[in-house]
């Protein structure tokens, strides 16, 4: 056999929505448990299981990782899944964060655990010595702040809201980047009761300012995040991030080092197999601002969104600059057929109708919320039936 069905995890954070997650995978709603995100994959905080083996995917692979993962992809990977899959969805902002380099996160790693700091500590900055560029799909209307906007723009704002005179200093933030580094190092590393009286002055400010276009949104969040985090450094994020609005199918890449927070919606998230995060604000978790800032990239500049690149199988295909992922979207018709070769490891998620497995003269069905892992050992499957379905897989040059 080289086809699996997977049993994941949900993770029950307090930003998730009570419903995205419970309607895809058929369960009643919980109005005091909100579902953030579903794994699937084979990182150690939440790996997911083989359903047929009674084993989790991780100890799986352990078996014969050249097998199920390929030769190849067990010397680039050192014998584990490169990707993590999620379904993510938030009804409420996840917090301001960057992820680290790999030389970052094996250095991190490494000094936690010499500090004798446990994995599971609520202070613990790096959980494993793996990078995590990633990239977000939204399946609803999204909302991101990610990347720090062009330093003359963020300049424009904060004299618009006439914050000249409450913040560190910031008329030569647009001059060098030393200047900027500097204007966001005291920023956020004011006295907590400073941070308060500047946002509160914020708000005053905000209220005498004409909206129009421009403003509009930027406004609007800063209210927000306000409300849900009163008097957070966080609030001032909408001015120096930008704001990204996803429709359904559209996406965008986060590298190493790139500021942001998801604020809204629903989307497919995939990403290298790491769940090192560094926080800064907007949020009741551990936050280590001058760890922040050490893996932070400063460059301004606009985020581009992604819109996929359609192949002669008619596959909706996600590219980005990552080794260790790629993200591909499949939508059968009634009863129509697809056939694909696979050359290393895959999960299928289903989010929407049911399908056929062909594979090694077996078949299996899969219904929306359900996924399969696919082992480097099945060369070539078939599917059929009327269903959308998102495959993470790696790229073709990885092989």
């Amino acid at each position: 056999m080289s086809v699996y069905k997977l049993q994941n995890v949900i993770q029950n954070y307090a930003w998730g929505s009570e419903d995205f997650i419970s309607n895809l995978l058929g369960l009643p709603i919980d109005k005091e448990l909100p579902k953030a995100e579903l794994w699937m994959g084979a990182h150690p905080k939440a790996p997911s299981q083989i359903i047929s083996e009674s084993c989790s995917l991780i100890d799986f692979i352990k078996r014969n990782p050249k097998e199920i993962l390929g030769a190849i992809n067990c010397q680039n990977f050192n014998q584990k899944l490169p990707f993590l899959l999620k379904v993510l969805s938030a009804y409420k902002p996840l917090s301001i964060q960057a992820h680290p380099n790999l030389e970052q996160a094996k250095k991190g790693f490494l000094k936690e655990n010499k500090m004798g700091i446990a994995l599971s500590a609520p202070n613990r900055n790096y959980k494993d010595d793996n990078h995590k560029p990633e990239l977000i799909c939204a399946l609803t209307p999204f909302t991101a702040m990610c990347g720090f906007r062009f330093p003359s723009k963020i300049k424009k704002l904060l004299n618009e809201f006439n914050l000249h005179s409450v913040l560190p200093a910031y008329n030569d933030i647009d001059k060098e980047e030393a200047h900027f580094k500097q204007f966001f190092y005291e920023l956020m590393n004011a006295d907590k009761d400073i941070t308060k009286k500047r946002v509160n002055i914020l708000l005053e400010n905000i209220e005498k300012v004409p909206t129009n276009s421009q403003n509009k949104l930027i406004i609007q969040w800063i209210q927000k995040l306000n409300k849900y985090y009163p008097g957070d450094v966080g609030v001032f994020s909408p001015i120096l991030l930008n704001l990204i609005e996803l429709l359904p199918g559209q996406a965008i890449y986060l590298d190493a080092g790139v500021l942001h927070a998801y604020l809204l919606g629903s989307g497919i998230e995939i990403m290298a197999n790491s769940d090192n995060v560094l926080r800064g604000g907007l949020t009741p978790k551990h936050i280590d601002v001058p760890e922040l800032l050490q893996i932070l990239t400063f460059q301004g500049g606009k985020i581009d969104i992604i819109d996929p690149v359609i192949n002669t199988k008619k596959e909706k295909i996600y590219k980005t600059p990552a080794d260790e992922f790629e993200l591909v979207f499949i939508e059968l018709a009634e009863e129509q057929h697809y056939r694909a070769v696979s050359t290393g490891p895959e999960i299928l998620l289903c989010t929407a109708g049911k399908c056929q497995v062909s594979f090694d003269s077996s078949i299996m069905e899969i219904s929306k919320g359900e996924s399969i892992f696919i082992s480097a050992k099945c060369t070539e499957y078939s599917l059929m039936g009327h269903a959308n379905l998102y495959k993470a897989k790696l790229p073709e040059n990885c092989n």
